[in-house]
């Protein structure tokens, strides 16, 4: 329910599909997460609850260490508003003082304590999530319309990757001005949405390289690139890998 992990620089993790709740707190270093196509930057002091059956791919800090804690609940532990809560709570977030206390709490339970604890520890852990999703609310609600508005169109990329390629046309599909969209991205996620476009879809094809036998002539097709040669460039760009050293790369982690 509580755990500790330390990652060299430029280590990852993933892609992983779980199925609880679970709460990501960094202490030194950053991590930049794919989960189900939208990408999520964490720098020490934040931390974010990401929900059931993503799939997710962790990058961490390329220059030094990386430190987190991790916090887990299944879902059949929250009641629908607080399943609810917790859902909400998937942007970047300052972690609490009583956040950090409950973790350190839940740490200091030796691994082997037996099952007699085991309720009071699944307490523990819900407590934390809860409280650092409360924080979460309070810290997005303010500006809720305007992370709808860039949420709808990261989903819209997302759900056909190979669909968009200008910002205008996805613009045209939410409904509003390119300059609108232009800037609800720029204050709420720091990137323009060409760039978030051509990062999802090159999100989507390097999931596609490790896990299935396409083609890359395939995989451009399917993430909307105008050829396998585009592809190769944005996928060494954003993993500093070639196509055939990621699945190089998968093919020696799953022996």
């Amino acid at each position: 329910m509580f755990g500790r992990a330390v990652y060299l620089p430029g280590g990852w993790h993933g892609p992983r599909r779980q199925h609880v709740y679970f709460l990501i707190t960094m202490l030194e270093g950053s991590v930049a997460i794919d989960c189900d196509g939208r990408r999520i930057e964490l720098r020490s002091g934040q931390g974010v609850i990401l929900p059931p059956g993503g799939l997710e791919f962790f990058r961490f800090d390329p220059d030094g260490r990386s430190v987190h804690h991790w916090c887990q609940i299944e879902p059949s532990l929250a009641t629908r508003e607080e399943r609810k809560l917790l859902s909400a709570a998937g942007h970047p977030t300052s972690v609490p003082t009583a956040v950090n206390l409950l973790i350190e709490e839940g740490l200091s339970v030796p691994m082997n304590a037996g099952p007699q604890l085991n309720g009071a520890m699944q307490t523990l852990a819900k407590a934390c999530l809860l409280r650092f999703a409360a924080q979460s609310a309070e810290n997005t609600e303010p500006n809720k319309a305007r992370h709808q508005a860039v949420q709808g169109a990261v989903e819209a990329v997302s759900m056909n990757p190979a669909r968009f390629r200008t910002a205008e046309e996805l613009a045209r599909h939410c409904g509003i001005s390119y300059s609108r969209l232009r800037k609800l991205f720029q204050d709420d996620r720091g990137e323009s949405p060409s760039a978030m476009i051509w990062r999802l879809k090159t999100d989507h094809a390097v999931q596609l390289i490790r896990a299935t036998g396409l083609t890359l002539a395939e995989v451009a097709e399917q993430c909307g690139f105008s050829n396998a040669f585009h592809l190769s460039r944005c996928v060494k760009e954003l993993t500093g890998l070639s196509p055939r050293e990621l699945r190089n790369t998968m093919r020696d982690t799953s022996r």
